[in-house]
């Protein structure tokens, strides 16, 4: 046989080996073969603007969320230029979908500058305003000198922008939005993310804007210790009365190489700072994300407990509303790598979800999910999601809105080296004891990957709403200059 013709029968090979790796999985846009596939009700891929001849469609999944009647997908839809990568644009891209039916309602693409990423999508409590945010820079990212931090608000219904507004602390500074959260009456929307004011200084920045005209209320920079450094917010959320906006991250501590995690409340009316909240263990602590009840505000992220260079615990605190002192903490994984990834507090719990290390053998990651009670932090349960063979990277977590429920995505793959081959998890677990009502491997077809990125329910219970990425290879096992990246929506029956 010929060396060209040799080399083709392995890859071929190696594709129907990992393929046969895979758990069993339901690709979308297949026929469902039986109800035991819990098959998607609809699924759609997120479409960018029209490139040009060089230029590859490749488009990151963001942002979902939604009304009562339409799904909102954001994604950063970059132009990628074969010729020159580093010369590569982008625009964002927020597309409406029937809740019902995944039919198209209407699509925005956005381009303001040489390379616009969308970072966060809101919308407001009436379900009349869609609110988008992220960074504009004035060049390819890693090239960059400047970079904005733009909200724009669109129409729901119709897609027209209602406004736009941008913010920039500095010409020659990096100024990037993470997260919009709105007031409860929908009269506000609140833009949590970065500055860089100066080389080497990272700070908090949390902007508040009135929703019908788009007017500034506010803006508010936290530096941490005032000793320089990293101080980056990471999520941020509105107290249920709208009384109060919280922010978090992580910020430089009183050492050197220390990080400690940092969370600020302020006054939402006028953006007075209420109280910081900050907690430190041994060395690093990082929160990346927090829920809210009427009297709490929980944080979670990785905390460094030693005594190896790896060895970090998921460490969850409930602080007190009132003041931000700490009413309970707890900490979930064992030795290795533990980190949470998502949580989510509804009906009196708080639950959170973790990369973590194998648990038996042949396992790749695993994900631990653990529930404690909102007012005591006692651990009600905890469920690891572990499969023989496969590695499981949990993503995000979402409520069901009769509390009864708490539905994780995640990404899982087969356990084997130089392979991204991702199926989108999907997991429905009963929040009582943490059992599972019932999950799903959904693939994008033999030699694609699909990973599981945002997951969000629908107000009327019917659907379950994924958001993930497609991977389109040519060879999974090739460089990534051959993949083609898409977004992908899917709506699964609750």
């Amino acid at each position: 046989m010929p060396r060209d013709q040799r080399r083709i029968a392995i890859g071929v090979f190696i594709i129907l080996a990992i393929a046969a790796l895979r758990a069993a999985a339901h690709t979308v846009g297949s026929p469902c073969l039986s109800t035991a596939e819990h098959c998607e009700r609809w699924s759609q891929t997120v479409q960018g603007p029209p490139r040009s001849a060089n230029e590859r469609p490749d488009n990151f999944p963001i942002a979902i969320a939604m009304n009562s009647t339409t799904v909102f997908a954001g994604a950063t839809a970059v132009n990628f230029n074969l010729d020159d990568p580093y010369s590569s644009s982008a625009s964002w891209t927020l597309t409406a979908y029937d809740l019902s039916t995944g039919l198209e309602r209407w699509h925005a693409f956005r381009k303001s500058r040489v390379y616009d990423s969308l970072h966060g999508v809101a919308v407001s409590p009436d379900g009349r305003t869609v609110i988008a945010t992220g960074g504009v820079y004035d060049n390819f990212p890693v090239s960059a000198t400047d970079s904005r931090i733009v909200t724009v608000a669109y129409d729901a219904a119709t897609g027209t922008e209602l406004w736009s507004q941008s913010w920039d602390n500095s010409s020659s500074g990096i100024d990037n939005a993470v997260a919009a959260a709105f007031s409860p009456d929908g009269r506000f929307v609140y833009i949590g993310g970065i500055t860089m004011p100066t080389p080497g200084q990272i700070d908090y920045v949390t902007i508040a804007y009135d929703v019908a005209r788009g007017k500034q209320r506010w803006v508010r920079t936290y530096r941490g210790l005032g000793n320089g450094g990293t101080n980056s917010l990471f999520d941020m959320a509105v107290s249920p009365d709208g009384n109060q906006v919280y922010v978090t991250g992580e910020s430089a501590g009183a050492k050197e190489y220390e990080l400690d995690y940092a969370t600020v409340a302020y006054d939402a009316r006028n953006g007075r700072q209420l109280w910081v909240s900050r907690q430190d263990t041994k060395f690093v602590d990082r929160a990346f994300c927090l829920a809210v009840d009427q009297d709490h505000v929980f944080v979670t992220g990785d905390s460094y407990t030693g005594p190896s260079g790896g060895d970090y615990q998921a460490r969850t605190v409930a602080l007190r509303a009132r003041d931000g002192s700490v009413a309970w903490q707890q900490r979930l994984g064992g030795t290795g790598y533990n980190g949470a990834t998502a949580i989510a507090a509804a009906a009196g719990r708080v639950v959170v979800t973790t990369q973590s290390p194998s648990t038996g053998t042949g396992e790749g990651l695993t994900a631990l999910t653990a529930a404690y009670d909102a007012v005591t932090g006692q651990e009600l349960w905890v469920t690891p999601l572990a499969e023989p063979f496969r590695s499981q990277l949990a993503r995000d977590l979402a409520f069901s809105n009769d509390g009864t429920r708490v539905y994780l995505v995640a990404s899982s793959r087969p356990n084997v080296p130089d392979t991204a081959l991702y199926d989108q998890e999907v997991i429905a677990y009963n929040l009582a004891d943490g059992s599972a009502v019932w999950s799903v491997h959904l693939d994008s077809g033999i030699g694609n990957a699909l990973t599981g990125e945002k997951v969000r329910v629908a107000p009327d219970e019917k659907s379950v709403l994924t958001l993930g990425q497609i991977t389109r290879s040519a060879n999974p096992l090739g460089p990534a200059n051959q993949d083609i990246y898409d977004s992908l929506v899917i709506a699964l029956p609750r």
